[in-house]
């Protein structure tokens, strides 16, 4: 299931290194190339508030095997798109079936592992869909001067490969279609109160991250410490995630959440004071509490959504994550204008107001 997020949620990123070769190919500039992303992007997020019930109605596995198998038709068309509008066509039909894949799975993480081994499915899970942006750029920067259809094609049978051995692994009982008589009386989440704060708070979470990667990105070289740099020093800490599950097991998934949006305000006020160390130390820091707050809010939605209405209630929280991821890109020049000290002082203050509607939930209703 990991190999699968890396790759479905993967092709969101694939077209970052590809923009040179669009802007050549098709005599654009960079921000109408870079529409080869937001077409997968806004398609995705969208989507995830349509794909995420199907799910809870069609059954997990079958609904992650029907989305794979369009997506890698999908990637075969955007491979032959003769066209930069068809081209954007199939990025937008790649990213609605991609959107079928992370609340499915997420659920069936759960309702598959036994209790104890649970966080750990979760937070395997998160991992995977946080590692996908810097792995499918890295694999795909090194072909990148061969072009969309060299790295659509290779794409396309890898993701029915990984359909196909999933299908295996899944066997028949996980592709049982769920009973409906148990979605229609289950509660919806939206009248679960610490579930909705994960949905407020989520998007000031990814906001905060975002907001300081692209504007580390527009400050380039004025920073002490370079962007490849930085870079190269959040991947690893990503795997922050899992010290989720012996967190969680202590002090509860809620509360690791909320200490995940702790460590990233911290981490983006170190950063704040400048100089390399500070800059690098804080990156680190900042990028392990997404890791962590990202596993504890899941944890969090799972275990208090009812497993029939479990796929909705993951697929609102992944839509309001990803409008946080969205928003932050055309806000980031201008918080980058205000030099380090604004960047990291105003991502900090969201995370820490995403912290604070935790705490009172969680005071108030836990």
């Amino acid at each position: 299931m990991m190999a699968c997020g890396l790759l479905v949620v993967g092709q969101l990123y694939a077209t970052i290194p590809l923009t040179p070769w669009i802007q050549q190919r098709y005599g654009l500039d960079a921000p109408s190339a870079a529409l080869a992303g937001s077409a997968f992007g806004f398609a995705y997020a969208i989507s995830f508030l349509v794909c995420g019930p199907l799910s809870d109605r069609f059954g997990r596995g079958r609904v992650i095997l029907a989305g794979m198998v369009a997506l890698s038709l999908a990637t075969l068309l955007a491979g032959a798109a003769p066209s930069f509008p068809a081209l954007l066509a199939a990025r937008a039909l790649q990213g609605t079936v991609a959107a079928t894949l992370p609340p499915a799975a997420v659920s069936l993480v759960v309702e598959t592992l036994p209790e104890k081994r649970r966080p750990l499915g979760i937070a395997a899970m998160a991992f995977s869909f946080l590692a996908s942006a810097p792995v499918a750029q890295l694999s795909v920067a090194s072909v990148a001067g061969m072009g969309v259809p060299l790295v659509m094609f290779a794409a396309a049978p890898l993701i029915l490969a990984a359909a196909a051995l999933l299908a295996i692994v899944l066997g028949r009982a996980a592709l049982r279609r769920p009973l409906a008589v148990a979605i229609q009386h289950a509660p919806s989440p939206a009248r679960e109160p610490l579930i909705v704060a994960c949905w407020i708070a989520a998007p000031m979470l990814m906001f905060a991250f975002v907001a300081f990667q692209a504007g580390v990105q527009a400050l380039g070289d004025t920073l002490p410490l370079g962007t490849a740099a930085l870079r190269l020093l959040s991947v690893p800490a990503l795997a922050a995630g899992f010290l989720a599950v012996p967190l969680a097991r202590r002090i509860g998934a809620l509360a690791t959440a909320t200490s995940g949006f702790a460590l990233t305000a911290s981490g983006l006020l170190l950063a704040a004071f400048g100089g390399a160390p500070a800059l690098g130390l804080g990156a680190v820091l900042a990028t392990a509490g997404v890791g962590i707050g990202v596993t504890g809010l899941i944890a969090t939605i799972s275990a208090r959504s009812a497993t029939a209405r479990r796929g909705l209630a993951v697929a609102v929280y992944t839509f309001t994550l990803f409008m946080g991821a969205s928003l932050a890109p055309p806000l980031a020049p201008a918080l980058a204008s205000g030099g380090l000290s604004v960047l990291c002082a105003v991502p900090a203050l969201v995370a820490a107001s995403g912290a604070a509607v935790l705490v009172a939930a969680r005071a108030r209703f836990a």
